[in-house]
């Protein structure tokens, strides 16, 4: 459209809004009514207005009247109620004086409006009918004379002229209003019809619109950095052009508000945005991709979207990556029926655990593979088809198997060569008639099933003389019986059925040619030996009588082995529980007893080994145990500043029924109530006064905010009692029966307990690797040196004892770490027993009186039973839950040097965003890259000391380095914010501390 008809349009929409606006005021006729009943008269006079507070009994405030300037002339006007000389009279009065001044107001009205029509010779009979409130008076004249109203017909006559008068008025107003409604009305319609075309022409207003402030957000473009099938685990980045409404280029400015939101499912994806220093209308997006799924942006300037819906783009998952893929219901021992295929499901994932679904392919199939060994001897060819991979409907594989011989064998399923996180499995193959008998067995409740065995190796020796037992197995525990007379039973082991405990095979050599080398010697070679030694130098009669006798009792010896051997040879297993020294056995039903401790074992677990699986089970059984205790609230009145106090004495006389119930909190001295939050404070602020290791109750090897917490056996007097861990241990409790309930009621345990404790909660024995852990620097200097190094070598003068030092340094006493100890020296063959003793000793016996407090008070909640499902890493997980690392934590508590110009704070921009893209696993390994450890206190980067400090350095597209004396990240310079994102990930995952690799 040209130009000047636009400006035809302008005009006419201002000439209409002009009539719209004027017209109405000036073309139409209309009259505003006034109140008839409101005009100015002439003064009574002070003397009648005295008159009349003398008649309404106000006269005694007829000074406060005058104060305010109240006469028969003003006070039919608005009076200022808030005056001083209103202030000084009490209620009472003070509605007597308004009820007045309302009266009198009305009385005024009503004489003024009278002597307008002539009627002020009325007034009296007015008053004398009522007629002084003004509602009465709008009806007269409307009717038939009132009866109470003692006027002359002549002069009613009048009021009803009166009355007719104001009614017409009414009415021409009112039709005044309608006029008005009715051409406002079409005014808006005729608008409407000139401006939407007009609207249409945005090209033509924006040339007369400022260009600095206006962007048209329809007209921006997005350039994606990626191509469609994209997989996850890089740096992407996307640029963002905008324009005017006419198509030129708008120039993003620091003072716009450009903003991004990128999500995946229902987690947010971390972003930077930065201009494009050779664009001036361009600003690019980068983000990191971790989480398969279908990505969704929204892109703003100001409050404008780019889009109506946002975009959408999709990522896959990565390679497949053995280490995250595993089998699906796992268990270390499957019981499969001969010549029948046995499934196993198989879920793969990518390196950030994104489920590979368009990664399974017939041609990857190929580059699964299984390998299979007999572990009774070396391994075995078995007839094809031994295993098969099939892809099911739900993208899951399933790995079916086929033996066609019965034994015990070990499998291993590799891709490309790399072992998957589970793929590692014992396989026992049965006949149909020995399966069917372990599910019978299985099937029945609290039933023991009984097994001959003949006893090779117990309490640490090897028996000269295989002893023939029974090993009894029952849903709860395995136990080893012998007979006396056949009658007597004698229990001679007992081992929990828990993962834990552990049946394994032994390498059964063949007796017929060279025996093994871990074959029990007969009894009948060894009195041979003896017998010619001893008769050597007699003579030969004699010699040939003794032997003769020899070889009778001999024979009776022949008949027990026979018996143990029976047609052939009985395959050897050794049992170890982990907290009793090991067992070892042959049975000709090892594989029978095998399969049925393994199934008993995965009822006792859930179905599966898998942690999440055995969580599931444990919370469940939990709940069930104290179903029938009732959730009611309970109160406890706590003391802050006698914090372990307080609550010890709130809940001494508690029951385990008690402790189930619900916990409100009432802080003495505070007024907040407890809707959850003063629980869940308290429940926090007793972990950290129970195990942080500066209150002395726990302590730590380390001098450090990183170090793990373990039982203190030299507390202060005043937390001597042993009252305080079995509280302690009601508390673990506690918080895994909460977390039972359901997850809005997780309650986590905040410490960092050592290895050697936890595992001594689920009865395993400990051992010197714990050292490890617990005492890295004792584990350092002293048992990572022994076993190095040849003892008999060096002249230690070690013997099994340790010596134990006072305050000043000096040697306190001597402890033997077995018996004689002081006498029995260190050498090389038995310095793994020295250091076991000595973990022993040092772990486990200097406070063997607390942990047992702190089981039994975790054991009023929870059964042990139930603990033994996990190892001392799951316990871990399962009280404190995972280690979580707050980005926001780190932004409060870091420490940045070196960083100048708006290079170096760009670099840093970078940093962040990045590691806001990490994974807990990434934040993990980068924590490990700086302070040489992988976990985080209680307290957070609040607590690590030195604090976490990202210094620059001078080099450039470097990988970084790091200082883990001082918690320091060494960071270079960048290009782009996908170099520094791929040199950070390749430092934390392959690069060495503390040296730079370019």
């Amino acid at each position: 459209m040209p130009q000047t008809s636009r400006y035809n349009y302008v005009a006419i929409s201002a000439l209409l809004l002009f009539a719209y606006c004027v017209l109405p005021a000036v073309g139409l006729e209309g009259s505003t009514l006034s109140s008839s009943m409101k005009a100015e008269g002439e003064d009574q006079g002070g003397r009648s207005f005295s008159s009349w507070l003398t008649g309404q009994g106000l006269e005694a405030y007829e000074n406060v009247f005058y104060a305010v300037d109240c006469t028969l002339e003003n006070c039919r006007h608005d009076i200022d109620m808030t005056h001083n000389a209103f202030r000084v009279l009490a209620p009472t009065a003070m509605a007597k004086v308004k009820q007045g001044i309302l009266q009198l107001q009305n009385r005024t009205i009503l004489l003024k409006w009278l002597q307008r029509i002539g009627l002020s010779h009325c007034f009296e009979s007015f008053v004398a009918g009522g007629y002084v409130n003004l509602s009465k008076l709008h009806n007269l004249g409307l009717g038939p004379q009132p009866e109470d109203l003692k006027i002359s017909a002549e002069d009613y006559a009048k009021i009803e002229a009166e009355a007719k008068r104001i009614h017409a008025l009414r009415r021409k107003e009112e039709q005044v209003e309608d006029k008005r409604s009715c051409f406002a009305y079409w005014n808006i319609i005729l608008i409407l019809l000139f401006i939407i075309p007009f609207l249409y022409l945005r090209k033509g207003i924006y040339k007369f619109w400022d260009k600095r402030n206006f962007v048209d957000p329809l007209k921006s473009k997005i350039t994606w950095g990626w191509e469609d099938g994209q997989v996850v685990g890089r740096m992407e980045n996307f640029k963002v052009e905008f324009f005017y409404g006419w198509g030129s280029n708008y120039t993003v400015r620091s003072a716009d508000d450009v903003s991004a939101e990128i999500s995946v499912g229902s987690q947010a994806v971390p972003f930077q945005i930065e201009r494009c220093e050779n664009q001036q209308n361009a600003v690019k997006v980068s983000f990191t991709t971790r989480q398969s799924g279908m990505y969704y942006f929204n892109i703003r300037i100001g409050n404008k979207l780019i889009s109506v819906k946002p975009y959408k783009k999709e990522f896959l998952p990565g390679s497949i990556a053995p280490a995250k893929s595993s089998f699906v219901n796992h268990s270390s021992t499957i019981v499969v029926c001969m010549d029948e295929m046995h499934a196993l499901h198989l879920e793969v994932c990518d390196e950030y655990g994104n489920v590979c679904k368009e990664r399974i392919s017939p041609r990857s199939i190929k580059e699964y593979s299984m390998n299979v060994t007999s572990l009774d001897s070396s391994p075995i060819e078995i007839e094809t088809p031994l295993w098969d991979v099939v892809v099911q409907d739900d993208n899951l594989l399933s790995l079916f198997i086929k033996i066609q011989e019965p034994g015990c064998f070990k499998a291993v399923v590799t891709y490309r060569g790399q072992p998957f996180s589970n793929g590692e499995f014992n396989i026992i193959v049965l006949s149909s008639d020995a399966i069917e008998r372990v599910n019978k067995t299985v099937s029945k409740k609290n039933m023991d099933s009984y097994y001959e065995a003949k006893l090779l190796e117990s309490n640490g020796e090897k028996l000269r003389k295989p002893k023939k037992v029974f090993c009894y197995i029952s849903p709860k525990q395995l136990t080893i019986k012998e007979f006396y007379l056949k009658i007597i039973p004698k229990r001679l082991h007992t081992f929990r059925v828990c993962p834990s405990t552990k049946i394994r095979p032994r390498i059964h050599m063949s007796r017929g040619g060279n025996a093994a080398p871990t074959q029990v010697s007969t009894p009948r070679n060894n009195s041979l030996f003896f017998l010619q030694r001893v008769l050597g130098s007699l003579h030969t009669h004699v010699l040939s009588l003794y032997t003769h006798i020899t070889k009778g009792i001999m024979s009776c010896l022949n008949d027990d082995e026979f018996n143990f051997q029976g047609n052939g040879e009985w395959p050897e297993f050794t049992i170890d529980d982990g907290g009793q020294d090991p067992v070892t056995l042959a049975s000709e039903s090892r594989d029978i007893l095998a399969a049925t401790y393994a199934k008993f074992l995965l009822k006792n677990i859930g179905g599966s080994e898998t942690f999440k699986t055995k969580q599931e089970y444990f919370y469940q059984e939990v709940a069930d145990k104290h179903k029938k205790s009732h959730r009611t609230i309970i109160n406890l009145k706590i003391d802050r500043y006698s914090l372990l106090e307080s609550s010890m004495k709130a809940t001494k006389s508690f029951t385990t029924s008690d402790w189930c119930k619900k916990f409100e909190i009432k802080f003495l001295g505070e007024e907040g109530l407890d809707w959850g939050g003063l629980s869940r404070e308290w429940f926090g602020i007793v972990c950290d006064s129970l195990f942080q290791s500066e209150n002395q109750l726990f302590k730590s090897f380390k001098n450090d905010t990183q170090g793990l917490v373990h039982p203190n056996a030299d507390r202060p007097q005043y937390m001597s009692k042993l009252k305080y861990f079995e509280f302690a241990g009601k508390i673990v409790g506690k918080c895994l029966y909460e977390s039972s309930l359901g997850p809005s009621y997780t309650q986590l345990v905040r410490a960092r307990f050592s290895r050697s404790f936890l595992a001594q909660l689920i009865g395993l024995r400990v051992t010197y690797k714990y050292f490890e852990t617990d005492d890295p620097e004792f584990f350092m200097t002293k048992v990572r040196y022994l076993l190095d190094n040849n003892i008999d070598d060096l002249d230690l003068g070690l013997t099994f004892t340790e010596e134990i030092y006072n305050d000043h340094g000096q040697i306190d006493k001597v402890v033997n770490l077995k018996a004689d100890g002081e006498s029995i020296p260190v050498t090389d063959s038995n310095k793994i027993q020295y250091l076991n003793s000595l973990a022993q000793y040092k772990l486990s016996k200097c406070v063997e009186d607390e942990i047992e407090a702190f089981v039994k008070g975790l054991n009023d909640l929870i059964p042990d039973t139930l603990l033994s499902m996990f190892d001392e890493n799951e316990l871990e997980l399962l009280m404190c839950g995972t280690s979580s690392f707050d980005i926001k934590d780190l932004r409060e508590h870091h420490v940045a040097e070196g960083w100048k110009g708006a290079e170096g704070h760009k670099t840093l921009d970078w940093f962040w965003t990045v590691i806001a893209g990490f994974t807990q696993e990434e934040m993990s390994r980068l924590l490990q890259f700086t302070t040489g450890c992988g976990q985080l206190s209680s307290g957070g980067f609040s607590q690590l000391r030195p604090n976490f400090k990202i210094v620059s350095i001078g080099s450039h597209n470097t990988l970084p380095t790091a200082h883990t004396c001082f918690n320091q990240l060494c960071l270079p310079s960048y290009d782009s914010i996908e170099k520094l994102q791929k040199s950070l990930v390749i430092a934390i995952n392959e690069g060495s501390t503390g040296f730079g690799l370019v």
